[in-house]
């Protein structure tokens, strides 16, 4: 009951290595002091509260607040890949003419330019990628919070 209930509050703390540890090693320490003054690990259960109770509580008393992880990190950089390339490939295949046109002309005509590089599938691809990295970083936070 005790090693589990510490395991569920150690995932409910997201502090720096060494401040989880020394909340932890308090944890630790109140089990074994209750046990010595004979209350039993369940009593000790149902004054400290549930584990999420317990983390909750710590984070209040040390003041921490989060930083975004690098999972809401990976999410907002993926988005925002996928959001300027899909829309640098929209405008790519929108059909304006440069203002510079030659002769503004709208049909075709008789001159050819060589050298010309299309980039609209690699932008294409790139959107695509952000969007599944996107997907993914979203599927790591959503099951990190669940627990």
């Amino acid at each position: 009951m005790k090693e589990e209930y510490i395991r569920r509050v150690k995932g409910h703390l997201p502090l720096p290595r060494q401040q989880k540890r020394e909340v932890l090693r308090d944890l630790e320490e109140i089990f074994a002091s209750a046990g010595e003054h004979g209350e039993s690990e369940a009593q000790v259960l149902d004054r400290l509260g549930s584990p999420e109770e317990y983390a909750k509580e710590v984070l209040a008393q040390t003041g921490f607040a989060p930083r975004p992880g690098k999972a809401a990190l990976g999410l907002a950089l993926s988005a925002l890949v996928c959001g300027v390339c899909l829309a640098l490939f929209v405008w790519s295949q929108s059909g304006r003419l440069p203002e510079d046109a030659i002769g503004g002309a709208v049909g075709s005509t008789g001159i050819q330019v060589a050298g010309g590089v299309d980039l609209s599938p690699l932008l294409l691809v790139a959107a695509a990628v952000g969007l599944v990295g996107a997907v993914l970083f979203a599927f790591w936070l959503l099951r990190k919070r669940k627990g």
